[in-house]
């Protein structure tokens, strides 16, 4: 993951760490120690320090993840996981291979662990975007994401609703999915769609996680064309094929309608 911005002051030295890579999906049993390791980098043509830490994280309504560190949530696993170092020192460009272990109790229940490793400068100095007469500061972090299931525990999907809504400005179909299992789960699957002047097409399920407990609209994307130009198409819309998670699937016989 990397941050560009446009209009940058010349003077900014802003954060440029590189992480690979970006997420772990990690299964374990209870009493076992897992090590892994990330690589890390700094893209920046001078030195900088760069802190680690873990975080809590949630996701929001659109799939973004905010993250918390300073207070530990009420089943938070982040006591298990011990880091290889808080902060080091990265040369221009310079990289170097970071290790973190999880250490799964060996009482722990079926459950999924999630956690972030947390990547940011050390440096007390902001860096400033100037946009016309505004300076504003500018704060770089990079998050990595880590499932651990323990144990047997999958996903449970069930479909609640479809649906048309608009999506940045474009009419994109929605399917609501709960997940009651104990793990989180991704939906995968090409489906094929049929409007109302017989265009047919392809469309691709958005792969957002849905966490146990947590019911999720999850779009459903309309294919461009071949030359890459954005489809157009008209309602109603009738979707088939099949969708698959990690355990399941499902049948899709969609008809959706302007909303």
């Amino acid at each position: 993951m990397a941050l560009c911005i446009a209009g940058i002051a010349p003077e900014a030295k802003g954060f440029a760490g590189i992480v690979s890579p970006a997420r772990f999906e990690l299964k374990a049993k209870p009493g076992q120690v897992m090590t892994n390791v990330i690589e890390v980098g700094n893209d920046a043509s001078e030195a900088d320090e760069f802190l680690f830490q873990t975080a809590d994280w949630e996701l929001n309504a659109d799939g973004g993840v905010s993250f918390q560190s300073e207070v530990l949530k009420i089943d938070s696993c982040r006591p298990w996981v011990r880091i290889e170092r808080r902060s080091t020192k990265f040369a221009p460009h310079g990289s170097r291979k970071f290790r973190f272990e999880v250490h799964i109790p060996a009482d722990s229940p079926a459950r999924e662990c999630r956690f972030a490793l947390l990547i940011e400068s050390a440096s007390n100095t902001l860096p400033t975007i100037v946009t016309g007469n505004l300076r504003l500061p500018l704060q770089g972090r990079i998050g990595v994401i880590v499932y651990v299931t323990v144990g047997d525990v999958t996903p449970k999907m069930a479909f609640k609703e479809s649906r048309l809504e608009i999506r940045n400005g474009v009419l994109t179909p929605i399917i609501s999915v709960s997940n009651s299992g104990l793990a989180h789960g991704r939906l995968e699957g090409v489906l094929t769609g049929t409007d109302r002047d017989g265009q047919t097409f392809d469309l691709s399920v958005s792969n957002l996680p849905i966490l146990p407990g947590e019911t999720r609209d999850i779009p459903i994307w309309v294919q461009d064309k071949a030359d890459g130009k954005t489809r157009t198409w008209a309602p109603p819309l009738h979707v088939r094929g099949e969708i698959e998670w990690e355990g399941g699937k499902k049948k899709i016989y969609l008809t959706l309608n302007r909303p």
